[in-house]
């Protein structure tokens, strides 16, 4: 399963400084200052010893543990997430020495954001961005998020593969109002990601970042329903 690493949830607010600057459009969606923490529930209904199909429920939470600004336009956040976490779940998944332990990195641009599994792999990316902050990254190591959001956006994780369809690629569907555990979110948007085998909802809320996400495999059965509970802040001191 290619369950897109969690929404790679969330994303960065720009630091304040003396002089108050208008957030960029990451910023404006995505609070990743130091000590933020998200906490998730989710549901998982996956194929078990047929013809039963096991039920899995359990949550987690990622927490900032370090923003390092690497340039003006670009920092690098470090992620830990700690709890029980759907099976094969997301890009970045927990070994099985270490079940439910899961550290990760954000790239963040003004308006591209990209998730990394090592931190040697986050550390690479930010040097390219640094020296060429449009360079355009290939395949699957492509942005997980390209704002600002709007309906009929799009973005592709493989710049060479062009479709009619819609397909393989991320697009921004919908927007409004998302009820979820940790409360009513508005100005949110819905993005989608639609395979032959699978599809993936997410909605993303400003000042919070993503608050639901849906993953439903076609065929074999594998069902996931992610949803935010609750949101802590973390320091606005500048990194």
């Amino acid at each position: 399963m290619h369950l897109r690493a969690l929404g790679f949830i969330m994303v960065f607010a720009a630091a304040s400084s003396a002089c108050s600057q208008a957030p960029t459009p990451a910023a404006r969606f995505f609070p990743f200052q130091p000590g933020a923490r998200w906490t998730y529930s989710f549901q998982q209904s996956i194929e078990g010893v047929v013809p039963n199909v096991d039920k899995i429920a359990g949550s987690w939470s990622d927490t900032v543990s370090a923003v390092e600004r690497m340039s003006s336009s670009l920092q690098m956040v470090a992620i830990t997430r700690r709890g029980t976490l759907p099976q094969d779940f997301g890009d970045c998944q927990a070994s099985a020495a270490t079940p439910g332990i899961v550290d990760f990195w954000y790239i963040v641009q003004p308006t591209r954001v990209f998730v990394r599994c090592t931190e040697a792999d986050a550390r690479s990316l930010a040097a390219t961005l640094t020296v060429s902050p449009a360079a355009p990254i290939s395949s699957d190591d492509g942005p997980e998020y390209v704002l600002p959001f709007r309906i009929g956006a799009y973005w592709d994780n493989d710049p060479a593969v062009v479709r009619q369809d819609g397909m393989y690629q991320w697009n921004v569907i919908a927007q409004g109002s998302v009820q979820v555990p940790a409360g009513h979110f508005n100005s949110c948007f819905e993005t989608s990601y639609n395979t032959m085998p699978d599809d993936e909802e997410r909605w993303v809320c400003p000042g919070v970042g993503m608050v639901e996400q849906d993953y439903d495999h076609h065929g074999t059965v594998n069902k996931i329903t992610i949803k935010l509970t609750s949101y802590a802040a973390g320091s606005t001191k500048s990194p």
